[in-house]
């Protein structure tokens, strides 16, 4: 035992920092695999610091899982490799005795008083420490954050994945005016909203007692495999565990009872709300029964009927049904309806989300209208209307301000108002081959809308449309229009192309990227309104008689409260939205979730995309909800009118409804609500960008895998959006539109290019304003990393290696790449055209690549098919994206991956892909006649790709397997890149299921790479070298090496070279040469890429040979065997398939009598002598090409 350790007990951690050993334990320690501090931050810090560093960090292991398991992970891995690479053996006796001597820390800092030195400042330090280590853990994540999305997420999820969900409020109603008292009412909803609080305490309860027992397990392990005669019980394991569980008993409850209180006040403001609203609501119900019964029972039928056909198509939509309107049981529906409508006092909710009142006040309006116009025979209401806008307006019959007062006096959403005319398409699509009509009544909608009479435009009436079963030619009929098969498979083809893009979101990374993008997008908004004040404030805004108006008008926190304080509000909005606008409501919270935005159907396959995207509908619903209500408390404080409400609160309070709200405010706060969570579907934006978005998701929509999966974009919502957001937040923006002098110029010149019916001057440049600190931040991280971390990364303290924030940064990634562009011309450090035009692409392909994590907008499968039928035969790139495409239906399964190679090492690691053992089963037409179809069906690289996301284990290996570093079998071959010696993505993998990719410590190497603003990948790539057994351990052999050996050369080796006047200097030397800075770096890019392309060209020649003496030495021989078929495959392929399988068929007698190789292979007897067999056709056909096949013949075999 070391004497520190004796000396611990009674004393501080930091008190041990004059003992020798103690010291030296330390540097062991953190620069041994767990840590990997520079030998420069090792003197930096010094041993206090050291020491400082390891309290912190026993600190997290006593309370963050992920640290916990990572140093159970550690202990228990043996670095021990068969490669005798000097380099790599270097690293491993530096492991062992970085775990040799973590235990000897272990145990004197859980002996001794704790870390630091006793001081107040200490003990600050280390609460500090613990409290970042528990706001970081799982399951402080899992426990509170159900804060923002507990009982509130839950009603806004069953609202968006229910189609039957009625709001809450059309209950309440409906309870009052059954004549149930106020008190009974609340106290209904009260109480199944309170059992919200219990059910938070268990679940909380049930994850941090699991989470906190694996926690235990971990530490205690940790210490028994690193130091001697430590033992521990179970029993002390399980009381951890209670204890953790008993804690977030607490933490859950308590959250659950916040958001019980919060649902509470939602209730009673509702009730307010309602009571006010209900003298208005009986009024507009006696004057719709005066109007039905005054009016001609002829008259009454017919706009009964038309009434109910329009609430059969919205009630189709809801339930995401085909409307089929001669189905008898749908026939029988609409009579029992307009029966209720005429005999029935009471109201009554339907399951199309309306009430029997508000139908009959819909029929009302529509008499009433009809009676206006004077209607000639066959004529429609919306053709009517539309000839009477055409007149002058002392001409005209009807106009908004008309239809505004029918609509007010029946008490009539503008939505519900809008189903008068939804009846008229219904009408058009009973009768097939009323192509003209039913495009008539689309024209008229759209006239309609743009004089404020609808509030449905063209486009959204066409998707009402298209979604229930219509089409030009009328609705289908189940019985009499059947689909065929081709329309069977197509459907099953847009089905499997949705369900597959529901799988890519699946994730539990997936829904902490986005909550932690849309919490970062709620203070952009913050700033956003901030500015737009202050604009308004010292710019001021002109008014109609051209005085100018200077004023604050708040709002500025609208969108944060309404996630927190004033989160009651947000969900009265949200209710009052479904009650009265249904179909908008749909369209908000259930149809533009990004995930299901595909299809709106309700197979089976879109069920299970639901399914597995809960969380993520979850808290979509709850940043819409808030954003909504953000939206409209905005818009009231800038209308400022008194008698309807100078707030969101207000306008509640004085018994305010959708109805109520003045003209285009519901479609903007909606439209702002989708801007928000990125999922503006651009239906009424008619600038020539919003043009080009809209088009591009009907064609995604329509013809499965076309965008998806040909055009690489899965989300072309997402990226219209994504690139709308960099447009705004970067100087782009103020080229394309950002002041409304240049969107005018746009929009003579290009029908407005960037213009918005929505936003505003005032908002563009609110924006350019919150971009220029987000540009001014961009500098700031660029200054921090000094050029040598990506710009989309963020570096860990302590070695911990780097976050990958390329998930989470979205658009605002371009504030990244021009702050770090800006550092680097300010600073004089390099800037690639090539490399910045590559981050330029990638930033705008707005997604990140599920497997690798890049962005991508190249069209690969296109291009790769393109290239196959042009050389007759599958490409590797061909059968790699179409493998992309298969693994994703396999995505959901990276879950489970990535939490067994948290827990197991030889798991851990994205796979190598390239086939390592090609022909493995010898299949006849790979070795007979080639052809493309075969090429695909039999491809290793297929089903490598296709199967990399499953579990890896050395009982289920579903991908190639190997014989790891460990000395274990039956694990995939894992991806390395040259540059670091930990395989691309086994460095903590766990973190990827929490939205920041965790990476390992950049090499020296990675660092000057990025220093130079170059691309790794563009320095080398493993397809130069063709055969993949080689490239493979090419990769591997440099990973473990070429990091170790640059840091020799860079600093002690000469460059060297013949005419080279620098040859008698060193890299580092260069520095100091008497030339221009830009100069310097680009002399240095030239000699690193150099370096690179030497030490790859001789690994690559020394493990060739290395293979070549491995087939003369009997007991190496088998090894070969991937190697050796890779060759074969490259050389017959080159030489022609067709081709050798003549020269085998001319000569049967040397072939074994096989009349192809596929026959002749099969014969082999074992893989010595496959290997043989594949060493003599190679050996045939190169004789073949120098003219020699008779002497290759007559070798003996």
């Amino acid at each position: 035992m070391a004497d520190y350790i004796n000396r611990a007990e009674d004393n501080y951690f930091t008190d041990l920092i004059d003992d020798e050993t103690f010291g030296e334990d330390l540097k062991k320690f953190f620069t041994g695999g767990r840590y990997n501090y520079s030998q420069k931050e090792i003197e930096e810090k010094g041993v206090e610091g050291l020491a400082n560093d390891f309290a912190e960090h026993m600190r997290y292991q006593s309370t963050n899982e992920t640290t916990a398991v990572k140093d159970l992970l550690y202990v228990q891995r043996d670095f021990e490799t068969n490669e005798k690479i000097p380099a790599a053996e270097g690293r491993d006796r530096r492991v062992k005795e970085g775990k040799k001597a973590f235990g000897r820390l272990m145990q004197a800092y859980d002996m001794s008083a704790g870390g630091g030195d006793g001081s107040i400042g200490s003990k600050l330090e280390g609460a500090g420490d613990y409290l970042k280590a528990f706001a970081s853990s799982p399951s402080t994540l899992l426990t509170v954050g159900t804060l923002g999305t507990g009982i509130f997420s839950k009603i806004a999820a069953k609202g968006a994945s229910k189609a039957t969900q009625m709001s809450i409020r059309a209950h309440m109603s409906k309870m009052l005016s059954q004549g149930v008292k106020e008190a009974a009412v609340k106290e209904k909803f009260k109480k199944s909203l309170g059992y919200g609080a219990v059910k938070g305490a268990g679940t909380a309860m049930a994850i941090e007692g699991s989470l906190g027992t694996g926690m235990s397990y971990a530490g205690k392990e940790t210490r028994a495999q690193t130091i001697d005669d430590y033992t521990y019980t179970k029993g002390e394991v399980i009381m951890d565990g209670l204890i953790s569980g008993a804690f977030g008993g607490v933490m859950g409850g308590a959250f659950g009872r916040l958001d019980a209180k919060k649902a509470n006040k939602a209730i009673d403001i509702t009730m307010r709300n309602l009571k006010v609203g209900l003298k208005a609501r009986g009024e507009a119900n006696r004057e719709a029964v005066a109007t039905i019964t005054n009016a001609k029972p002829s008259v009454v039928d017919e706009t009964l009927e038309e009434v109910v056909d329009a609430v059969n198509l919205v009630r189709a939509k809801r339930l995401n049904q085909k409307l089929d309107p001669l189905d008898p049981d749908m026939v029988k529906m609409g009579e029992d309806l307009k029966k209720e409508v005429l005999n029935s006092k009471r109201n009554k909710i339907l399951d199309a989300g309306l009430d029997l009142d508000t139908i009959k006040s819909i029929t009302a309006a529509t008499i009433e209208i009809k009676s206006m116009l004077k209607l000639k025979k066959g004529q429609r209401i919306t053709s009517a209307i539309t000839e009477e806008l055409g007149k002058e307006e002392s001409d005209r019959l009807i106009d908004s301000e008309i239809a505004n007062k029918i609509r007010e006096k029946y008490n009539l959403s503008p939505e519900q108002f809008s189903y008068i005319f939804l009846a008229e398409l219904s009408k058009a699509g009973k009768v097939l081959g009323e192509a003209s009509k039913i495009k008539a009544v689309f024209a008229n909608i759209d006239v309609l809308a743009n004089h404020g009479i609808s509030s449905l435009a063209d486009r959204e009436v066409a998707d009402i449309f298209e979604a229930v079963g219509g089409r030009e030619q009328g609705f289908a009929n189940k019985n009499k229009d059947a689909p065929s098969i081709p329309q069977k498979a197509f459907r099953l083809l847009q089905e499997t192309d949705a369900l597959r893009i529901a799988f890519m979101t699946s994730q539990i990374g997936t829904t902490v990227a986005n909550v932690t993008t849309q919490g970062f997008n709620t203070f952009i908004d913050i700033s956003d309104q901030f500015w737009k004040n202050a604009i308004r404030t010292t710019v001021g805004e002109k008014l109609p008689d051209g005085t100018i108006n200077r004023r604050w008008v708040g709002g500025t926190l609208s969108n944060l409260r309404g996630l927190t304080m004033n989160r009651e509000e947000a969900i009265v909005a949200k209710d009052m939205l479904m009650e009265d606008a249904p179909i908008k409501y749909r369209d908000l919270f259930y149809e533009n979730t990004r995930t299901l935005n595909q299809t709106n159907s309700n197979s089976f396959a879109s069920r299970i995309g639901r399914a597995v995207n809960i969380a993520n509908i979850a808290t979509d619903a709850v940043f819409k909800q808030s954003a909504l209500y953000a939206s409209l408390d905005r818009q009231l404080r800038e209308v400022n009118n008194p008698l309807i409400g100078r707030s969101f609160s207000e306008f509640i309070l004085n018994g305010g409804s959708i109805k109520d709200l003045p003209e285009n405010v519901l479609d903007k706060a909606i439209d702002e609500a989708k801007r928000f969570t990125f999922q503006r579907d651009y239906k009424k934006d008619n600038s020539l960008f919003g043009r080009g978005a809209s088009a591009m998701q009907q064609l995604h929509r329509k013809y499965p895998y076309l965008i998806s999966a040909g055009a690489d974009i899965p989300f072309p919502r997402y990226i219209a959006n994504h690139l709308e957001y960099i447009n705004d937040y970067t100087p782009i923006g103020m080229v394309t539109g950002g002041l409304d002098k240049l969107d005018e110029v746009t929009k003579r010149s290009l029908g407005g290019a960037w213009s918005d019916r929505v936003k505003t001057g005032r908002d563009r440049l609110a924006r350019q304003m919150t971009g220029a600190g987000l540009l001014l931040g961009g500098v700031y991280a660029a200054a921090a990393k000094q050029g040598e971390i990506e710009f989309d990364k963020m570096e860990l303290e302590g070695g911990r290696g780097e976050a990958d924030l390329a998930r989470v940064a979205g658009p605002w990634a371009a504030n990244l790449l021009l702050g770090d562009l800006i550092y680097r011309y300010a600073t004089g450090k390099p800037i690639n055209p090539t490399t910045t035009s590559e981050n330029i692409r990638e930033i705008m392909g707005g997604v990140p690549d599920i497997g690798t994590g890049s962005f991508n907008l190249e069209f690969p499968l296109i291009r790769e098919l393109v290239k196959s039928v042009e050389r007759g035969e599958a490409t590797e790139g061909l059968e790699k994206e179409l493998g992309s495409i298969m693994a994703t239906f396999t995505y959901p399964a990276t879950i489970a991956r990535d939490v067994y190679a948290q827990i197991n090492f030889d798991s851990a690691g994205n796979p190598y892909t390239r086939p390592m053992l090609p022909g493995e089963a010898d299949q006849t037409d790979i070795f007979g006649e080639r052809n493309f179809i075969s090429d695909i069906i039999n491809s290793e690289m297929l089903k490598n790709q296709a199967t990399r996301f499953l579990l890896d284990s050395n009982m289920f290996s579903y991908n190639q397997s190997r014989t790891p570093v460990s000395g274990k079998t039956g694990y995939d071959y894992k991806l390395y890149s040259i540059f670091n010696p930990n395989a691309v993505g086994s460095y903590n993998p766990i973190t990827k299921q929490f939205g920041m990719t965790q990476e390992p410590p950049s090499t020296g190497l990675q660092r000057e790479i990025t220093r130079l603003n170059l691309k790794d990948y563009k320095l080398y790539t493993n397809k130069s070298v063709r055969n993949s057994s080689l490239a493979y351990q090419v990769q591997y052999n440099l990973s473990q090496k070429l990091p170790v050996i640059f840091e020799v050369w860079r600093e002690g080796m000469r460059l060297g070279g013949k005419n080279n006047k620098y040859k008698d200097l060193t890299y580092n030397q260069l520095d100091e040469l008497p030339l221009e800075r830009q100069d310097i770096e680009s002399l240095k890019a030239n000699y690193l890429e150099a370096f690179i392309d030497r030490y790859v060209d001789a690994e690559e020649k020394a493990v060739e040979a290395a293979f070549q003496d491995a087939l003369v030495d009997p007991k190496l021989k088998k090894r070969t065997i991937g190697y050796i078929r890779n060759q074969y495959e490259l050389q017959t392929t080159d030489f022609g398939n067709k081709k050798v399988d003549s020269v085998i068929d001319r000569n049967p007698d040397k072939f074994d009598n096989a009349k192809d190789a596929a026959e002749y292979l099969s014969k082999a007897t074992d893989i010595e002598d496959e290997i043989n067999r594949r060493q003599y056709i190679l050996d045939v056909i190169s004789k073949e090409e120098t003219g020699n096949i008779g002497e290759a013949i007559q070798v003996t075999r």
